[in-house]
């Protein structure tokens, strides 16, 4: 009986070896998969995070977006085409509009008027491209408006479409020529 109680204790050494064997490696495979766990929802955290920021500069650049979609560029002109545009831009805040663009040609020329082929002397022109974007009456009421403004203009030419952002609104984008009456000295 001695013999089969030695073979039992070595037996019984050897399953206590390996259980604690494959439990140590079970406990590792754990630790490694926890770690691995950990590491994946720190990095989500991380990426969670920055996308909250990118969230934010990307609300603030569509704001200064918005704004700069109201701004209007004055460029150095002549006094008339000043004038000229003061009137647009007074009108098209009365009429709900805003004027998106508003251009001047840098040089003067002798006028030459479009329904007459006679060149007509002591009168200069300078060409001015602007756009609006507003109601479609409004729009309309702005041009009236710069017609009786105290320069003369001639219209060359307006196109209308439809607004970009609003289908209630339209885009008019308009060319005509300011004349002036040249001081002879």
């Amino acid at each position: 009986m001695i013999p089969s109680t030695l073979a039992t204790t070595k037996l019984s050494k050897n399953l206590r070896r390996w259980t604690i064997g494959i439990c140590a490696v079970f406990a590792t495979a754990c630790l490694l998969v926890s770690g691995s766990a950990i590491a994946s929802m720190v990095s989500a955290a991380r990426a969670k995070t920055q996308l909250v920021g990118l969230s934010k500069e990307i609300s603030g650049m569509e704001s200064t977006i918005e704004r700069s979609k109201r701004l209007t560029v004055r460029m150095p002109k002549r006094k008339n085409a000043d004038r000229i545009q003061a009137v647009i831009d007074d009108a098209a805040m009365l009429n709900g509009c805003r004027l998106v663009e508003f251009q001047t040609a840098q040089d003067v020329q002798p006028y030459a008027s479009r329904y007459d082929t006679k060149e007509v002397k002591g009168w200069t022109q300078v060409t001015v491209q602007f756009q609006l974007d507003g109601p479609f009456t409004g729009v309309f009421e702005v041009i009236r408006i710069l017609c009786s403004a105290p320069d003369p203009v001639e219209i060359d030419s307006i196109d209308i479409s439809q607004g970009r952002t609003k289908t209630a609104e339209v885009n008019a984008k308009v060319t005509l020529r300011v004349l002036t009456l040249e001081v002879i000295k």
